[in-house]
């Protein structure tokens, strides 16, 4: 469970607010959220005038009942669904932890890990693939297996942030994993720095070359090129899941703007069309443009 509430961006958010929660809802439920809860206000005078007079807020009756009628819709879409990805970026707490200083206050601190993920994923996201997050324990199991799986799910793919710090378990599994097969990716540098003393891995680590965010893009789309969901110069974000045996993507337009959005699958033609901001459904043909409004998403289905 998830908390949507603004405490960023507030002015911005609150010029359209009603936008901005369905662009959060599309984000948390493209990531795995499945329940959330909301602090945000709603105008509960409208409710009752009397009982409820002064307890006001931006987010009116009738918006609230439509909301919750859009997340209902694509709540009951994702029910039972299993979200179908073979691509891991590595939690990297290890490099975190081995940079903080202790203090009183929290400072400005900000995590060179985490200012490396962050814009990552975030391309990862708006160039159209998904991902899962994996820490070392998972790579520990994965580099085990002959057909390396973590929960579940193929590995074919691991991409590593830029870190300085990495534990010395996940390298020596990244490179039994690298012996079957699986793709791993580190993002401009190798961690040269180990968790046990001596720390220095300059000499030991040289089984792998770091790669730019534009190598790592470049070859998530040849690994996920079955179904593309395009719009010129837009984040247009998709995840794929099986619903009942068959082939079910999400796709949100995370723009401020209405986007036609190109759909190509390499092997099927036809799909039906699910929007949660209506409940329409409609049949649609691969190689036509579908038009999603800001910020919402919809679902093909085939």
């Amino acid at each position: 469970m998830v908390e949507l509430c603004p405490v960023v961006n507030i002015p911005t958010f609150m010029e359209h607010h009603l936008d901005n929660m369905c662009a959060i809802i599309g984000l948390l439920f493209l990531g795995g959220v499945r329940k959330v809860n909301s602090y945000y206000f709603n105008n509960f005078e409208e409710y009752d005038p009397v009982k409820l007079k002064g307890e006001t807020g931006p987010l009116n009756e009738q918006e609230a009942n439509w909301f919750n009628e859009y997340v209902g819709r694509i709540s009951h879409m994702l029910d039972g669904c299993v979200n179908d990805c073979s691509t891991f970026v590595y939690y990297g707490i290890e490099d975190t932890q081995g940079k903080l200083i202790p203090s009183y206050t929290m400072g400005d601190f900000t995590g060179d890990t985490d200012n490396a993920v962050q814009p990552l994923v975030k391309k990862i996201y708006e160039s159209g693939h998904d991902f899962y997050y994996a820490d070392m324990e998972d790579l520990l199991a994965a580099a085990e297996e002959e057909q390396p799986e973590i929960s579940g799910h193929p590995v074919t793919t691991v991409i590593l942030p830029a870190m300085d710090i990495l534990y010395d378990e996940s390298y020596e599994a990244l490179k039994k994993l690298k012996d079957r097969g699986v793709r791993v990716l580190f993002q401009n540098k190798i961690p040269m720095l180990g968790t046990e003393r001596p720390v220095d891995r300059k000499e030991s680590r040289k089984d792998f070359a770091a790669v730019s965010d534009e190598e790592i893009l470049a070859w998530l789309d040849l690994c996920d090129s079955t179904f593309t969901a395009k719009s010129d110069n837009a984040a247009i974000i998709k995840g794929r899941f099986e619903k009942e045996g068959r082939e079910l993507w999400m796709i949100l337009n995370n723009t401020r703007e209405d986007r036609d959005v190109l759909l190509q699958h390499e092997t099927k033609k036809n799909a039906m069309l699910y929007d949660p901001s209506t409940g329409e459904i409609s049949e649609i043909t691969m190689g036509e443009k579908i038009c999603i409004p800001w910020f919402r998403s919809v679902f093909v289905w085939f």
